[in-house]
């Protein structure tokens, strides 16, 4: 895949327990060729982290059916204000 231009998104990528290890694999592959970054890659679930241009996880990382989650902080506590 050629570089992708456009921002980068910083993402929770999943994808269903019975999706083929090789279409997340592809998927990664696809960012990164795009000029995208994996961050992290789960073992608890079958997903990763990445920064990853838009386009590239519309045409390539959505179409095989994974859910894509803008990456976000959390926290347990209130800070106090």
């Amino acid at each position: 895949m050629a570089s992708a231009a456009g921002p980068m998104r910083s993402v929770l990528i999943s994808y269903p327990k019975e999706t083929d290890d090789s279409i997340v694999e592809q998927a990664k592959k696809d960012i990164e060729d795009a000029g995208g970054k994996i961050t992290h890659t789960y073992t608890i679930f079958k997903g990763f982290a990445a920064q990853a241009p838009a386009q590239v996880l519309e045409v390539s990382v959505a179409a095989n059916g994974a859910e894509i989650e803008d990456d976000q902080t959390f926290t347990t506590q209130e800070d106090g204000n």
